[in-house]
């Protein structure tokens, strides 16, 4: 058996395939990061820009507004843009999106000159890149998975058994599905939707809550 898994580690064909989903895996962990980054920033821009329209409509329709709720609301926005601020600072997205875009084109590098004479230093040079690469998450590796499923027809949302003369890439999909808990993935694209849904209405209903008069 060990003698099986050594030889199948000396075959380039096998590690063509291992950078392949890292590969695929570094690739949904990008997309992932630069859409939390953008979410952020656009989430900084539009809060800053609601406050000055709060702040302006207070001082030029001083009637139309409610001072008390103007004054409570614009604090409380103003205390919303520190918080995405220091989030944007801490999750230093630029920076791991960068070192991700290193890391791929590293691996691309091993995956296009990998051969039966060098395969000793080229696995060396991947898991030197992979240790030195911030880990993928359930969630990145799911949307790598689903993503093979598509490629090769195969159902991701629910677990099915095997079949009769099924290719290894299929076989090894299904196994791959049977470690991943999609319904709680699914929950937690919902929840960034609805958390992202939320953020964006927060400043509209509080700028119509500024036009309330409760004498």
């Amino acid at each position: 058996m060990q003698k099986n898994k050594a030889e199948e580690y000396s075959n380039p064909d096998k590690w063509v395939a291992i950078c392949d989903l890292t590969l695929n895996n570094y690739a949904n962990m990008m997309k992932r990061l630069t859409v939390r980054s953008q979410t952020a920033n656009l989430l900084l821009i539009y809060y800053s820009f609601m406050l000055i329209v709060i702040s302006i409509t207070s001082k030029f329709f001083p009637k139309a507004i409610n001072d008390t709720f103007s004054d409570y609301f614009s604090i409380i926005l103003s205390i919303l843009l520190l918080v995405f601020s220091l989030v944007i600072q801490n999750s230093r997205y630029s920076e791991r999106i960068k070192s991700l875009e290193t890391s791929i084109n590293a691996l691309k590098t091993i995956k296009r000159t990998i051969n039966e004479s060098n395969i000793p230093e080229k696995s060396e040079e991947y898991n030197r890149i992979v240790d030195n690469t911030e880990m993928r998450t359930d969630h990145d590796f799911f949307n790598t998975v689903r993503m093979m499923c598509k490629r090769h027809n195969v159902k991701w949302y629910w677990k099915v058994g095997y079949k009769e003369n099924e290719s290894k890439e299929v076989k090894k999909l299904k196994d791959y599905l049977s470690e991943i808990n999609v319904p709680k993935e699914i929950s937690n694209i919902l929840f960034w939707l609805i958390r992202d849904f939320i953020l964006t209405v927060i400043p509209i209903v509080v700028f119509g809550i500024c036009f309330l008069h409760l004498e």
